[in-house]
């Protein structure tokens, strides 16, 4: 059985899901549905052409897939075993630049040049080393064919400690978006630099290289033989299903593409394969509900007009077997058969041998005998490395429209949310209870409390706490004003118990973080499209009000971004509130959720770049770094000098002040 170990209680597998009322995982799966209806198969081969070249581009740009076919190898040789016709090797070699992976190369006893099949493994525990990714290892090589297994980035023998088995996703693996890249195209960089290295090795057919995996691992397969030409056949199992129903579902973050369901769906993806060989592999007992053979029926059914339009029927084919969310014996057996049919065409095939003598893991591990080599370095090592790096290398143009521009990209800000209705209860004497219907479906649960004396001063607050405790401690110094205060979409009334259950496993804010990522958007975006409501109706009924914002922990991102996008804000009032996405270290709790994410904030500039393009006076008490530090004392001069330094550049006319 398939353990997936992102989760405790297998709580991914859709068993015990909360069955109340859930506005907002309703409006976002309806919102999933529209785009997989858009996504039409074309009638002729020309039009597929030209989609085919648009999705393929549109992916390496937004999953941030490099190529790197000259680079050093540099491999390493640490260890070798007997097993009955062939020989494992136990190896690592350079991946990206300055990324090592660790692996091991199944080598069937002769000559050669042997046929090669990429085996995946999952989020699984021991990565390569698990029992049923060596298993299909074994039976490759028995059966003729040269085999690699390589740790995931993130996992396996690359995790932070090397005999740990750590899970690459959750926020770490979200951390990668912040920098413009993502876990899914680092995966898909990393195994493309696979099949350079098998391709290098004179024991290998280069032309005849299969790639294969189940769960995460399948989709491992699927990707790069979507992306690199070079893999002649391909077996996902366990892992095809719709990225609609990755919405508001329990999948890894190294299974989301940024904005991805804006411009593709599955069967597109897999289209990308044709005319290649394809076997698209599901379990009728299947309960994790991204990968149900009735969302698989549902790809592959479009899928299949691709195959005809580039007239490869005969080259893909779809098979469901009965058994539960696993690599079963029967998928083993379709694999040893497909890959004959695909990967030796030419050679007369013998009878499929199942028969493995699996070895202790400890066999298996490239650093068994010795310290495991500075080279390996872990997600956390790579975060900090790139982080700074990319940041280093940002130009400010000093142009602030141009900037602003860019930023309402990166928060996937398209169109501001309009006013449809308004209702509203009175709660006691001062306060009022409005229930802000927008033209988006989503509708803002805000509370107004009146002052004393009629105020001019309006202090709007948010925090992921919710309304109700957020306006009671809102600014309490600040005298006569008018306070108001919301909930955040993903908090209070606006919370999805769906999400808070697939987040219970993982961190909070996971589930609609990974969601409105695959919708193009982002939950920070969202939350500013709320204030800018509500700011809105301020100043439509008093345009000449003072506004003070008030936030908190994750909210003070939205309001750090919404100073520089919404001109009109007199004044920012922050507490605990993040200033910084550069990666320092990774923390043992993490502090911040991933409602924070915004892919590309790090080679935009980082917070400090917006809040030298705001006009609003910015006050922050207890600035924290991306893992909840406080900034000390030399790292809040350091922030102040930059922003001293763009804000002159951008003639802004606020301030900035740490409490």
């Amino acid at each position: 059985m398939y353990i997936d170990i992102s989760t405790n209680n297998q709580g991914q597998l859709g068993t015990g899901l909360p069955e109340e009322p859930d506005e907002i995982c309703d409006l976002l799966k309806k919102e999933a549905t529209r785009q997989f209806t858009k996504h039409k198969i074309p009638a002729t081969r020309q039009e597929w052409s030209g989609m085919k070249d648009r999705i393929y581009d549109n992916i390496l740009k937004k999953a941030g897939i490099a190529f790197f076919p000259e680079l050093d190898f540099d491999e390493q040789v640490t260890g070798r075993s007997r097993v009955m016709n062939y020989s494992i090797k136990n190896i690592y070699f350079q991946t990206l630049p300055g990324v090592y992976a660790t692996g091991n190369l199944y080598i069937p006893d002769g000559d050669g040049p042997f046929p090669a099949v990429i085996n995946f493994h999952g989020h699984i525990l021991d990565s390569k080393l698990n029992h049923s990714v060596q298993k299909r290892a074994h039976i490759l090589a028995r059966n003729g064919f040269a085999c690699f297994c390589m740790d995931t980035f993130g996992t396996g023998e690359r995790s932070i400690k090397p005999d740990d088995s750590d899970y690459h996703g959750g926020m770490d693996g979200a951390n990668h978006f912040n920098n413009g890249q993502s876990l899914l195209g680092i995966q898909v960089s990393e195994n493309m630099r696979i099949v350079d290295f098998l391709s290098s090795l004179d024991f290998i057919d280069k032309n005849n290289i299969g790639a294969t995996g189940e769960s995460g691992g399948g989709n491992q397969a699927m990707w790069l033989a979507a992306i690199d030409k070079r893999i002649k056949a391909a077996m996902p199992v366990v892992s095809v299903g719709t990225f609609e129903a990755f919405v508001m579902a329990h999948n890894c973050v190294c299974e989301t593409l940024p904005d991805g369901l804006t411009f593709c769906e599955e069967s597109q993806i897999l289209g990308l394969i044709a005319p290649r060989a394809l076997n698209v592999c599901n379990a009728l007992q299947e309960k994790h509900k991204a990968f149900t053979a009735t969302e698989m029926l549902r790809t592959v059914k479009n899928t299949g007009k691709i195959y005809r339009l580039v007239n490869a029927s005969e080259n893909f084919h779809v098979q469901i077997f009965n058994n539960e969310h696993e690599y079963s014996k029967e998928m083993q057996f379709a694999m040893i058969n497909w890959f004959n049919s695909h990967l030796k065409e030419n050679e007369k095939q013998g009878p499929v041998n199942l028969d493995t003598e699996l070895l202790e893991k400890e066999e298996l591990k490239v650093f068994q005998h010795k310290k495991r080599d500075s080279k390996i370095i872990s997600q956390p090592d790579y975060l900090r490395i790139t982080s700074n790096s990319i940041l280093s290398q940002k130009k400010f143009s000093g142009n602030a429209e141009t900037e602003l521009q860019e930023l309402k990209k990166i928060v996937r800000i398209q169109n501001w949310w309009s006013v449809e209705k308004t209702n509203e209860q009175s709660l006691n004497k001062n306060r009022i209870l409005k229930s802000i219907c927008t033209d988006t479906g989503i509708r803002i649960p805000v509370i107004f409390q009146a002052s004393e004396n009629e105020s001019d001063i309006f202090i709007i607050s948010a925090d992921p706490d919710g309304k109700e405790t957020t306006i009671d401690k809102a600014c309490p110094t600040q005298g006569n004003a008018e306070k108001v205060s919301f909930d955040l979409l993903g908090t209070g009334e606006l919370s999805s118990p769906v999400a808070s259950f697939y987040d219970n496993e993982i961190t909070p804010f996971h589930t609609l973080s990974r969601t409105l990522i695959w919708l193009g958007k982002t939950v920070v975006g969202e939350w500013i499209k709320e204030f800018k409501v509500i700011l809105d109706l301020i100043r439509k009924s008093k345009p000449d009000a003072t506004l003070r914002v008030s936030a908190n922990r994750e909210a003070g991102v939205a309001a750090i971004l919404l100073s520089a996008l919404y001109p009109g804000i007199d004044e920012l009032i922050l507490c605990d509130s993040l200033v910084s996405y550069v990666y320092e270290e990774k923390p043992e709790v993490e502090y911040f959720n991933m409602s924070i994410t915004l892919p590309g904030i790090i080679p935009w500039g980082d917070l400090v770049h917006a809040m030298a393009l705001s006009h609003s006076k910015i006050s922050i008490t207890n600035p924290r770094n991306l893992h909840g530090k406080i900034l000390t004392e030399d790292k809040k001069a350091a922030l102040l000098e930059k922003y001293n330094l763009l804000a002159t550049q951008y003639r802004s006319k606020g301030s900035l002040h740490f409490n």
